[in-house]
C-alpha cells in the first residue's frame, strides 16, 4: 500500500513538473502567481524604503539639538528643510529620466546607496552648510528611490495583486516613522551629540543596496521597450520558473526620450485626461496630506488643551497612520482602484469639514484619526494608480514629473496654510483641505478609469474613457 502510495506522489509530482515546464508565459507575471523570488524583491525595497523614512523624518527629531548645539536660526532650519524638498524635486525628475535610458535596477540601486551614504555623511557633519549640502543628495535619492521603486513594482507584479503588494510595501516602510520616535527616547538621553546616531542607522539602507546586486533583477517591460527581449524572456524564466514569449509584445519606443518631450506626449490628447486626474491627486490632494501630517499636532495644540492631551494625540496620530497601508492592502484592488480613491478622498473631505468645528476633545480624537486614516490609506493607493495610466516608455520619466512637481506644490502649501490660519483661523485650513480632497473625488469619478484587475499593456491600449 505504502509502495502504491509513494508511486502515485512521484507521478503527481513528475506531472506538476511537466506541466509548469510545458506553460508558456506570454503575458510578463500577470498569469503566474507572487513566487519567493518576487516576495524577496518586495522586501528589500521595502527594507529600502523603510531607511528611506526614517532618514526623511530623522531632521524634525534632531532639529532641537541642532539649534542647541550648532546655534542655527529658524530661517537657516527653514533653508535645510527647502534643500531636502529641492533634492527631491531634482530626484524625482532625474530618477524617472533615468530609468528611462538606464534600467529601474540601477537607477534603483544607486538612489538606496545615495540616500544612505548621505545619511552617514549627515552624522558626520560638523556644520550647517555641510548639513544643508548632504541633506540636498538625501532628498535626490529619496525621491528617486519612491519613484523608480513603485513603477518597477508595477511592472513585476500581476495584475489581480500588484495594488495590494505595493501598498504593504509603503505600510513596512513607514514602520520608520513611529519606530524612530521611540528609538530617539533612548538616545536623546545620551547627549548633545547623540543625534548622530540616527543618521547612522538610516545609512543601514546599505545592505539593501548589497542584497539588491543580487536579488533584484531588471524589469522585463523596460528591456521589451529596448529590443532586449531574449533578456527580458530569461528574467522572466529565472523569476517565475516558467518559459516565456514575449515575441509578440510591441515595442513602442527604442529610441531616447527626452523629458520635454515626455511632457508634452503627456499633455496631448490622448493623455491629458489621465495627467488632469493625476495633477488633481498630485499636485492637490498629496500635498494636504503631507500638510495634515506636518500641522495636524501643531494644531490640535494651539487650541489649548494641555501637553498630556496633545501627547495622547501624538498616539492616536501614530496608530492612524500606522495602521491604515494595511487596510489600503485590501482593499486596493476593489473597484477598479478607481472607485476606492474616489470614497477615500471623499471621506477625507468630509472628515477635514467636520473637524475644522470641533472643540471637543473626545470628539476631536476620533475625527483625526478617521480624517488622518482616509488620507494614509488613498496614499499608497493613488501611488500605485500613478505606475499604471502611462505607457512603459513614458512611465518613468512621466511618473518623475508629475512626483517632482508635487513637491513644490508641498512647499508652497506649507506657507499658505499659515496665511489661512492667519486670516481665517483653523475653519479656514480645514476647508481649504476638504477642497483639495473633493476636487480629485470628483475628477476621479468623471476622468478616471479603471485599473486593478488589468496588465499595464491593456490599460495602455485603452481609449481614454471614464469607466462606470
Amino acid at each position: 500500500m505504502s509502495t502504491q502510495l509513494d508511486y502515485s506522489v512521484t507521478v503527481a509530482t513528475e506531472y506538476h513538473i511537466e506541466q509548469k515546464s510545458q506553460k508558456v508565459v506570454t503575458d510578463y507575471f500577470d498569469s503566474v502567481e507572487v513566487n519567493f523570488k518576487q516576495k524577496l524583491i518586495i522586501f528589500l525595497l521595502a527594507f529600502g524604503l523603510f531607511f528611506d523614512f526614517m532618514d526623511t523624518t530623522n531632521f524634525s527629531i534632531v532639529t532641537p539639538f541642532l539649534v542647541k548645539t550648532w546655534n542655527i536660526t529658524l530661517d537657516q532650519v527653514g533653508y535645510i528643510n527647502a534643500s531636502f524638498f529641492i533634492g527631491m524635486f531634482l530626484g524625482g525628475i532625474l530618477g524617472g529620466y533615468l530609468a528611462n535610458h538606464f534600467g529601474r535596477k540601477p537607477i534603483i540601486l544607486g538612489s538606496i546607496f545615495l540616500f544612505s551614504v548621505a545619511s552617514v555623511c549627515n552624522g558626520f557633519s560638523n556644520g550647517y552648510l555641510s548639513f544643508l549640502i548632504l541633506r540636498l543628495f538625501t532628498g535626490i535619492g529619496s525621491a528617486s528611490l519612491i519613484v523608480v521603486a513603485n513603477l518597477y513594482l508595477a511592472e513585476i507584479l500581476p495584475n489581480k495583486s500588484r495594488g495590494r503588494w505595493l501598498s504593504l510595501v509603503f505600510g513596512l516602510g513607514f514602520l520608520a516613522v513611529p519606530l524612530i520616535s521611540i528609538i530617539n527616547k533612548y538616545i536623546a538621553v545620551n547627549g548633545d551629540d547623540a543625534w548622530r546616531i540616527l543618521y547612522f542607522l538610516g545609512g543601514l539602507g546599505i545592505v539593501a543596496f548589497a542584497l539588491g546586486l543580487v536579488y533584484i533583477k531588471e524589469s522585463p517591460r523596460w528591456l521589451v521597450t529596448k529590443e532586449r527581449v531574449s533578456e527580458a524572456e530569461s528574467i522572466i524564466k529565472n523569476l517565475t520558473g516558467y518559459e516565456a514569449d514575449l515575441s509578440g509584445k510591441t515595442n513602442k519606443s527604442a529610441t531616447k526620450v527626452s523629458v520635454i518631450e515626455v511632457i508634452k506626449e503627456i499633455f496631448k490628447k490622448n493623455h491629458i485626461r489621465k495627467t488632469g486626474v493625476l495633477m488633481s491627486i498630485f499636485w492637490l490632494g498629496y500635498p494636504s496630506y503631507l500638510t495634515l501630517i506636518y500641522w495636524l499636532p501643531v494644531l490640535f495644540s494651539q487650541k489649548g488643551f494641555s501637553l498630556e492631551d496633545t501627547n495622547n494625540f501624538s498616539v492616536f496620530f501614530a496608530v492612524s497612520l500606522s495602521i491604515a497601508p494595511y487596510f489600503a492592502a485590501l482593499i486596493s484592488d476593489w473597484g477598479g482602484r478607481k472607485w476606492v480613491i474616489v470614497a477615500l478622498y471623499a471621506l477625507a473631505a468630509l472628515f477635514a469639514v467636520i473637524y475644522g468645528q470641533l472643540e471637543t476633545k473626545t470628539i476631536i480624537f476620533i475625527f483625526a484619526s478617521l480624517l488622518l486614516f482616509a488620507v494614509q490609506s488613498v496614499t499608497p493607493i493613488t501611488s500605485t494608480y500613478l505606475t499604471e495610466l502611462y505607457p512603459t516608455h513614458l512611465r518613468s520619466s512621466a511618473v518623475g514629473f508629475i512626483y517632482s512637481i508635487s513637491r513644490l506644490f508641498v512647499a508652497f502649501v506649507q506657507l499658505l496654510i499659515a496665511k489661512i490660519i492667519a486670516g481665517y483661523g483653523q475653519i479656514g485650513v480645514f476647508i481649504y483641505l476638504g477642497f483639495t480632497f473633493i476636487v480629485p473625488a470628483i475628477l476621479v469619478a468623471i476622468w478616471g478609469i479603471k485599473t486593478s484587475g488589468q496588465s499595464l499593456e491593456a490599460i495602455e491600449g485603452n481609449e481614454i474613457q471614464s469607466s462606470n
